[in-house]
Order: structure tokens, then C-alpha cells, then sequence
């Protein structure tokens, strides 16, 4: 901004793109100026000192109060120098002479103005995390239905609460959890890789997300909304965010699932400690997510993936939908009785091979389905059982067959253990099997440093994500993702032993982006760092 028309002009012809810098506009006074930051939000000014009606200083003082973040280079000439050095002590970027004025300054000035704006975006994205963490802390002590210990505590757009008035929360109010199903090991990178994610998705639909855990994120949605138009809101969001996760975080050992619990509306602490509890229940209830029966099996054979069932509060919501209402279907304990039936239902199984297909993938995740023990119990159940009738050929590897069936993430995937395990007995050769399977691992192995996902591989060998995730276990005995990571870390030791690439080198040309979570996954992996591999 400037009042002099040939000054004006150098400006305008300047080769901000070579600076990595584009002109948003000009004005020829201070008003004007002021009025173009308003509407533009530059990320920086340059301005003459001297102008009419408002003049640079001014000017300064007045963007600095209005936009903080905005960078101010001043103009000047010789006569104005302690106008600048006023300007400087009270925050300019930095001052140019006019008469000596050539594109090397205007470049350094401009380099000088990015490095200031991302020192502040970084400082004011810490300020605004470590407040977030502090709220989540306040908020996790209520959804424990300790009102007490959330005293004074800083909700943001939540409530706050304060010692005198501790339940001062505008009730009814509900909120949704977004669940986040990864390996254990990989949850604290997933969760700050999400965080990132999210930060926009939160600005265009209106949701404050508070992280409660390594493994929940509650997203507080503004006050008011219908109920179709917030849940049409979560499901654009929850879409959106899986979309992002398929192409950003595809090298994680574990496939990355998200789901959003929606809850009822609240009228109080202890109801809302109450809808938190239910909320948490459908972690577990997504172990029994059916794939094996009905229309759903019938629409993954043919590429598809069956419809996704909504419920409300007196009718549980079907486990596959994405968002989630109302409570589960209630769990059952552990009891002898149940523990004596399992046994008579397996018997075929220990005593006959030809009877284990269909027991295996019928009769058993029926009777699963029907006794819906705690999955925690389901697992245990079964690997003793494992463990306890495992043939001679097998009880070599009983072990390892019972931890992966302790780690089943699914009814399915623990089913898959089972089918993998007896398949070996009979002395499958690794050869046989699907087709699709066959050309998955080829795939895989020809493309290890790109993004690979289920949905892609899916789709190239024309099958669903579910019902290929189901073949390859059944087939690999293990999934997808822990096949890709097995073959990535065996590559990556390949490389450190042979080559001079540098470690995040080599993280790269395995398809793993990120070097910290490289680092750690090698660690797990081979029990050392990676530098620790090098020879000499």
C-alpha cells in the first residue's frame, strides 16, 4: 500500500510468484488498506510510512490489534528512519529504503515474513493442543462421572464449570465418539496422525474433537442441531476422515477402522457418565460383526458390501453401520455350563477333519453369534480349547495359533485362525487356494514401496475388502496388513545390511513415511533400532 502512483506500479509488476508470494490487492491509503486486510486476510503488508489519512504507523498498530497474524514490511525513506525503528520495537517484520529498494530485499523480507508466520502458526497450533488436552482432561473426569475433579475446568464450546456450580452444563445436550480400532502398538502415532486429519474436518462441519484416550476422540457438536441434520453432519465427517485415512495412512501394521457412536440426549452428569459407559460397549459389540450370512455374504462374493443397518434407542443398531445408536445387544459372562456346551459343539471338530468346514464356518459362528459371550472371554474360551486338542502336527506352533486367536479382532478373524490352523494339518500346500489370494501376495510383493490398502487390493482382484480380508487370513493365516508390514520390515533389514541409503531412506522405499513410526515398528519387529543393523 502506497500513495505514490510510480512506487505503487513497481510493486504491482514485482515477481511475487518468485518469491513464492501472490498479490491479493492494493490500496492507496491507510482506510483503504485497512479495509482490504479485513476482507483478504493477507499474510503480509508491505506499506509506506507515509500516507494520508491513516498513515503507516497507524496503520501497523491497527492491523497488529485487528490481526495479529498478519506480517507488516514497512517502506520508508531516509527522513522517516525513526518512524521505522519505532515501528520495529513495536513488532514490524522488517523495514526497506525506498530509493535502494531491488527484488533481493523484497525476497529476504518476504523469507523473513514465512518463517515468522510459521513460527507463530506453530506456537498458536501448541497453545491451542495443549489447551485441548487440558479440556479433554476435564471432560474425561466427567464422563467418569466425577463432576467434582472437573472443577473450573475449560470446555471450550463444551461448558465450563466452575467450583460453586459443578453440573453448570447446558443440558440436554448429547455428543458423539469417534472409535478408533488400530494395533495397540501403533495407536499413539494413529492418534496424532489423526488429530491433523481432523483439525479441518472440524472447522467445515462445526465439531470440537477432545481426545479421551488413546482410542476415542469425542466430538462436541454445536448446540441445536436437528437430529437428521446432525446425523447427516457426522456422516459427512466420518466419510470424509476414511477417506483421508485410506490414502494418507495406509503403512500402519493394523488397518486403521473408524466408527462414530452417536449418544442420546443427556439431562445430567450422571446421565452423560451413563451414555459415556453405553458408548464404550460398542467396541466391544463390533467383534460380532457378521459376514458370513444372508444378503451380507451373498453381496460380498459379488463385490459389494451389504447394506448397513441404523437402529435407535429401543432397537440396538446392527454392528457393520458406520454410525451407531442406542445401546448393543447385551454380553454374557463365562460360565461352566457355557464352557461344557462349546465342548459338545467342537467334539466333530477334534475327532474328524471332514466335519470342521462347516463347523468352522457355520455351526460355530452361529452358536458365537447366539451365546455373544464378552470377547474377551470368546478368545480365551477358544484358545484353551485350541491348545488343549491340537494334534501332534500342530502343537509345535499351538502357541503362537492360541496368541493369534487371543488378538482376533473379529468373530471372523478368529474363525480364520481356526480355518488357517486345521488347513495346515491337512497339509494344504501354500500353493493352493483362491485365485485372488495367489495374486493379492504377488501384488503386494511388486508393489511394496507404494500405498497399499484393502480397498485396493480389493479392487484389483475384484472382490470387497471384507470378503478378501476373510480369504487371505483363512488362507495366509494372517491379515492383509500384518502380511504387507511382515515383508516390508524383512526388506528394510535387507536394505540396511546391504546398502548405505540413509534409515529414513529406506523407511521411504518401503512404503513407510513417517521415520518415527518406522523406527518403532522395526524396533517391535527385530528387537533393535535400525541403525543398530548396520555392519562396522
Amino acid at each position: 500500500m502506497d500513495d505514490e502512483l510510480p512506487l505503487l506500479q513497481e510493486l504491482r509488476s514485482y515477481p511475487w510468484e518468485t518469491f513464492g508470494a501472490v498479490l491479493v490487492g492494493e490500496a492507496e491509503n491507510g482506510e483503504e488498506a485497512l479495509a482490504l486486510c479485513r476482507n483478504r486476510a493477507p499474510d503480509v503488508v508491505v506499506t509506506d510510512i507515509t500516507m494520508p489519512l491513516m498513515d503507516g504507523l497507524t496503520l501497523f498498530r491497527e492491523i497488529k490489534l485487528r490481526h495479529p497474524e498478519t506480517q507488516v514490511i514497512l517502506l520508508t525513506c531516509h527522513s522517516d528512519f525513526a518512524y521505522a525503528r519505532e515501528a520495529l520495537r513495536l513488532g514490524a517484520l522488517e523495514y526497506l529504503v525506498k530509493v535502494t529498494l531491488d527484488e533481493a530485499d523484497m525476497g529476504r523480507a518476504l523469507d523473513k515474513a514465512r518463517q515468522a508466520l510459521e513460527k507463530e502458526r506453530s506456537y498458536r497450533r501448541q497453545a491451542s493442543r495443549e489447551r485441548r488436552r487440558e479440556q479433554a482432561l476435564g471432560l474425561a473426569a466427567l464422563l467418569k462421572g466425577q463432576p467434582d475433579m472437573a472443577a473450573t475446568a475449560d470446555l471450550g464450546p463444551f461448558a465450563r464449570i466452575s467450583a460453586e456450580e459443578p453440573a453448570a452444563l447446558t443440558f440436554p445436550m448429547r455428543f458423539a465418539c469417534l472409535q478408533v480400532d488400530a494395533a495397540p502398538d501403533d495407536l499413539l502415532f494413529v492418534r496424532e496422525d489423526l488429530q491433523e486429519l481432523l483439525e479441518p474436518l472440524e472447522a467445515q462441519h462445526g465439531f470440537t474433537g477432545l481426545w479421551v484416550g488413546e482410542s476415542a476422540c469425542v466430538l462436541l457438536p454445536p448446540p441445536g442441531l436437528a437430529e437428521a441434520r446432525l446425523r447427516s453432519k457426522l456422516e459427512a465427517a466420518l466419510g470424509r476422515l476414511r477417506e483421508l485415512v485410506e490414502t494418507r495412512l495406509t503403512f500402519y501394521s493394523r488397518e486403521v477402522r473408524l466408527s462414530v457412536i452417536l449418544s442420546e440426549p443427556v439431562d445430567d452428569c450422571a446421565a452423560l457418565a451413563a451414555a459415556w459407559r453405553t458408548a464404550k460397549l460398542w467396541r466391544l459389540a463390533r467383534f460380532y460383526e457378521a459376514e458370513g450370512t444372508g444378503k451380507a455374504a451373498a453381496d460380498e462374493h459379488a463385490g459389494g458390501e451389504g447394506a448397513a443397518a441404523r437402529g435407535g434407542p429401543a432397537t440396538p443398531t446392527v454392528p457393520r453401520a458406520s454410525l451407531y445408536t442406542g445401546r448393543p445387544l447385551p454380553f454374557a459372562r463365562r460360565t461352566d455350563r457355557i464352557d461344557a456346551d462349546f465342548r459338545a459343539l467342537m467334539q466333530p471338530a477334534a475327532a474328524s477333519s471332514s466335519a470342521r468346514a462347516a463347523l468352522l464356518r457355520e455351526a460355530l459362528p452361529r452358536w458365537c453369534a447366539r451365546q455373544r459371550l464378552l470377547p474377551d472371554d470368546l478368545r480365551s474360551l477358544v484358545a484353551e480349547w485350541y491348545v488343549a486338542h491340537a494334534s501332534e502336527p500342530l502343537r509345535a506352533s499351538a502357541g503362537d495359533t492360541a496368541r493369534r486367536i487371543l488378538a482376533a479382532e473379529t468373530l471372523s478373524g478368529l474363525v480364520s485362525v481356526l480355518v488357517h490352523a486345521f488347513e495346515r494339518e491337512a497339509g494344504t500346500p501354500e500353493t493352493s487356494g483362491r485365485r485372488e489370494v495367489r495374486e493379492t501376495i504377488l501384488y503386494i510383493r511388486e508393489h511394496l514401496a507404494d500405498p497399499l490398502t484393502v480397498t485396493l487390493l480389493a479392487r484389483h482382484v475384484g472382490l470387497s475388502s471384507r470378503y478378501l480380508s476373510r480369504l487371505f487370513r483363512e488362507e495366509s493365516g494372517e491379515s492383509i496388513n500384518e502380511h504387507i508390514t511382515r515383508l516390508r520390515m524383512q526388506q528394510a533389514l535387507r536394505l540396511l545390511s546391504t546398502t548405505n541409503l540413509k534409515v529414513y531412506e529406506i523407511a521411504e522405499r518401503v512404503g513407510i513415511p513417517s521415520y518415527r513410526y518406522f523406527t518403532a515398528l522395526f524396533r517391535e519387529h527385530y528387537g533393535m533400532a535400525p541403525t543398530d543393523c548396520r555392519g562396522g
